[in-house]
């Protein structure tokens, strides 16, 4: 989820081109709606958007007791940013603008994460 619709879809086009299967919503109550009605195995967003940002949806998505993974990414980042969203429970922080391989690289890890959640190495 991205403010900017170009973006947005380049971001889109990028993980089907990888054979990433990617949702595009246009901000945060779409997000949580969509989340609502379908299983998703990370959240990619921006963090800078009008009205809730991307830190609202994490903490939402937190607030229900979600373990999915949540890549947030921003234009404005700093070091201080990244730990902000990392303290706030992102999966990690991807600072714009970013190479294709970081992106896919870090998406990659937020499913292997999100599989790891899903089947929890038991103990005999």
């Amino acid at each position: 989820m991205d403010d900017d619709l170009p973006t947005r879809e380049m971001v889109v086009e990028l993980l089907r081109e990888e054979g990433i299967d990617a949702l595009s919503v246009d901000g945060v109550d779409e997000a949580l709606e969509a989340l609502r009605q379908g299983d998703f195995e990370a959240i990619l967003s921006d963090i800078h958007m009008p009205g809730k940002d991307g830190f609202a949806l994490l903490s939402e998505v937190r607030g229900r007791g979600s373990g999915i993974p949540v890549i947030l990414m921003t234009s404005f980042g700093t070091d201080e940013t990244t730990h902000e969203a990392l303290a706030a429970g992102a999966f990690d922080c991807l600072l714009k603008p970013f190479k294709r391989s970081a992106l896919i690289e870090t998406v990659s890890r937020a499913f292997e994460a999100r599989a790891a959640l899903d089947d929890p190495v038991t103990c005999p």
